[in-house]
């Protein structure tokens, strides 16, 4: 259910419509704090209310990116199974630590080692 959430709220992030009500917010902010003399209660309440958007969009972008790279590795995957040629020893190496990774590029790629 949770991930449905941010889902929306991504999308709705992203859309023309939340562009166009984030310029009416501040304009209506920068109205409310002119009537009120940008008195310190208005201050209050324009930076807990970014703090918290900011918050929201950062998790929800984070939550798509996550989303994305995991669909993505899963892509690559389907690829490197269906080719015969390919070595399935370097399939998950997202879970490999650098040195792993190290390892395996110079076992895959011998020839970029020495050009360097």
């Amino acid at each position: 259910m949770l991930d449905k959430l941010i889902d929306r709220v991504s999308d709705l992030i992203g859309s023309q419509g939340s562009a166009v009500i984030a310029v009416l917010l501040v304009v209506a902010s920068l109205i409310a704090g002119q009537a009120t003399g940008y008195s310190e209660r208005w201050e209050q309440i324009v930076l807990v209310g970014s703090a918290l958007l900011t918050l929201i969009i950062v998790v929800a972008i984070h939550h798509t990116r996550g989303k994305e790279h995991r669909a993505s590795q899963i892509k690559l995957d389907e690829l490197i199974r269906a080719l015969e040629s390919a070595r399935n020893d370097v399939r998950s190496t997202e879970r490999a630590s650098r040195d792993e990774l190290e390892e395996i590029r110079e076992r895959t790629h011998p020839k970029e080692r020495n050009q360097a």
